[in-house]
């Protein structure tokens, strides 16, 4: 069992799916959550006319598939291929995975390899997705389009990472940035680590 001692216990359990998927059918283009210590008027999205923007908790970013409801609110905006809502799925998903996991939670490394190993992960993660102090953290996600190309920005609130190693020696083992990382590259057209590891975009052709 997890020995850390943390905040209390959050005693909430995020906001369900079709809340969601109602905030986001058009003509809604922004969600931005309200969670025990978070009012829901806070943020503000970047975005001009052509945009989406969800403010999430790291407790409803980890529960619900926000890559699979991203690409269809999409798909409803503008025609995407198979293949490459496939993909923006695919590299949405490994973004917000990093943002959640390996920013927010603070869970740089796989703890071993094994059974043992995703046991020992699933543990910590249940630990701290019970605390306050990092499931009401956020994970913001804002995708902007226009005629030529989609770009999707994921921004969390942990501490950052140095990109460097992980691009000089393309580890597998590096981490969970340096797993995703990989994937998303495979699936965009375009990536841009910003912001001292704490924001990944991502582009799409269109």
């Amino acid at each position: 069992m997890m020995q850390e001692s943390k905040s209390s216990v959050l005693d909430w359990d995020g906001t369900p799916e079709p809340v969601l998927d109602a905030a986001l059918s058009p003509p809604q283009c922004v969600f931005i959550e309200a969670s025990p210590s978070h009012g829901s008027g806070a943020d503000e999205p970047r975005h001009g006319a052509h945009g989406l923007y969800l403010s999430l908790t790291t407790l409803t970013a980890y529960r619900q598939n926000i890559a699979a409801l991203l690409v269809a609110k999409l798909g409803e905006r503008f025609p995407l291929a198979e293949h490459q809502r496939e993909c923006m799925e695919t590299a949405i998903y490994e973004a917000i995975t990093n943002a959640v996991l390996h920013g927010n939670l603070g869970i740089s490394k796989h703890p071993g390899g094994g059974l043992e190993g995703l046991d020992e992960l699933g543990e910590l993660v249940a630990y701290r997705l019970a605390q306050g102090e990092f499931a009401l953290k956020r994970v913001r996600i804002e995708a902007r389009w226009n005629e030529t190309e989609i770009e999707i920005a994921i921004r969390d609130e942990g501490a950052g990472y140095d990109v460097r190693p992980i691009e000089a020696e393309g580890d597998p083992q590096c981490g969970f940035s340096g797993r995703g990382l990989m994937i998303v590259r495979a699936m965009a057209d375009r990536t841009e680590v910003r912001e001292g590891g704490r924001c990944l975009c991502l582009a799409f052709s269109r």
